[in-house]
């Protein structure tokens, strides 16, 4: 494999024997039973919050597994095995489209691949106003955007342009690095280049350097009428709305210990031991970052809508040292945290302090990792710190739910008891009303 000729070309990985999708973290309702055979793009399980998940490939279900997911935060999952293997060939399925948009991206399965993989169809609103297409890849480590841009440069503005019609938005916008190719030009879609070292592409900060507006943490883009997607997202979204076809898998970029970069093409829910296989890599162990590759991942990790690198490097890159405090990052902050305060909070485990410092705000930027003189992963921290918050925010949202709940049926117990005397002397006088009427009917009869 050459770096160069590859890096901007899309591979096709080969269908592997054995997949295990991951299902949603939220409560998930399974539409199938272990031992059917589903289709590509059958829905397989749905939950209220998140999109829908799909069948990648036409297989066997298994009994569900909990694996780890090939992403840098240390997560794990509930996934669904499917053989692939000696299963007769079923036609594809493909999206129903409804008049409402959200129902249609739902059903889709359309998510981020920016690396958040944020349900699409909750960042649409009937009011949005702007569309921006977020194309700033600027890790140079991770070039799947860059290779999809080569791919679809000369289709890509008027695949936006379409897009924004088809979600009724007025304004559209592609943004690029300074240095991407160049993409042919469609009336009525805005095409803008980022400088070098702007912050990956992080989309507070992009709304901010292309529309001059400022989201605070608390907020959503889609409170101020604006809506951001990651380039391979709007390409999905195009295929659900246009070509009815459901979001199935993604590019992701594989990096060999030699050099030798390829961009690839997987279904969801193939291991990493799979893409090892294919780039000819004898070792199965990975790291998943780019300039940062120390979140090593086992040969078992799943791909799924987060994996946007695999960097099968041997070693993990310089070793970090402690924190001096030094204090270089604190200038470099976009939100004018104090990574430094951060850091130090997050080796005590005081996730609280790191709320009350501000932790939602963290863009994720990597800017201090960029200065750090120690080469500490501050971002790793920062977005680990990020993922336990919020799950212990979701515990105490279903931990309040279910506490109301059995205090609801607690209520409802307690009425029968507060009136069981009541409703017991009532029988009682009713039993004695019955008697004494029978005694009289008794005693007239004598008469």
């Amino acid at each position: 494999m050459n770096t160069i000729n590859n890096a901007d070309n899309i591979l096709e990985l080969p269908l592997p024997p054995l997949l295990a999708v991951p299902l949603p973290t939220n409560r998930p309702r399974l539409e199938i039973e272990i031992g059917d055979v589903v289709c590509a793009g059958q829905t397989i399980a749905v939950s209220d919050a998140g999109a829908d998940v799909l069948s990648p490939v036409t297989g066997i279900v298994g009994v569900p597994v909990i694996r780890r997911l090939a992403s840098p935060i240390h997560e794990t999952a509930l996934c669904l095995p499917l053989t692939t293997e000696n299963v007769r060939k079923l036609p594809p399925a493909v999206v129903v489209l409804s008049p409402d948009i959200q129902v249609t991206l739902k059903k889709a399965g359309v998510v981020g691949l920016g690396g958040g993989a944020f349900p699409a169809w909750r960042k649409y609103r009937p009011q949005i106003k702007q569309l921006i297409i977020n194309a700033v890849e600027s890790d140079t480590h991770i070039c799947c955007d860059r290779a999809l841009l080569a791919v679809h440069r000369q289709t890509l503005a008027v695949t936006v342009a379409r897009i924004a019609y088809a979600l009724s938005v007025p304004a559209a916008i592609i943004a690029l690095r300074h240095d991407a190719p160049d993409i042919s030009p469609v009336e009525g879609v805005n095409i803008c280049r980022i400088p070098t070292g702007y912050a990956l592409g992080n989309e507070r900060l992009l709304v901010r350097h292309l529309l001059d507006t400022v989201i605070p943490s608390h907020e959503t883009l889609a409170d101020h009428g604006i809506m951001c997607f990651n380039i391979g997202t709007a390409l999905a979204i195009d295929d659900a709305l246009t070509n009815s076809k459901p979001m199935l898998g993604r590019v992701l970029t594989v990096r060999r210990p030699d050099g030798d970069v390829i961009n690839l093409r997987v279904p969801f829910g193939v291991s990493i031991r799979d893409v090892a296989t294919f780039a000819n890599v004898r070792t199965a162990m990975a790291h998943i970052g780019g300039r940062d590759a120390r979140a090593a991942m086992p040969a078992d990790a799943v791909i799924h809508a987060k994996t946007n690198i695999i960097n099968f490097c041997q070693t993990a890159q310089d070793t970090p040292l402690p924190c001096i405090r030094c204090g270089d990052c604190l200038p470099v902050c976009p939100e004018n945290l104090s990574p430094l305060h951060l850091y130090a909070d997050w080796r005590d485990g005081d996730f609280a302090r790191m709320e009350k410092r501000q932790l939602d705000a963290c863009l994720l930027c990597r800017r201090c990792d960029d200065v750090c003189p120690s080469n500490i992963s501050l971002t790793n921290a920062f977005a680990t710190a990020q993922h336990h918050v919020a799950v212990a925010r979701e515990k105490n949202v279903q931990t309040k739910q279910w506490q109301t709940r059995y205090e609801r049926h607690q209520q409802r117990l307690d009425v029968p008891r507060q009136f069981a005397g009541v409703n017991a002397a009532a029988r009682a006088a009713q039993a004695m009303n019955r008697v004494a009427k029978a005694k009289r009917a008794t005693a007239t009869t004598h008469k």
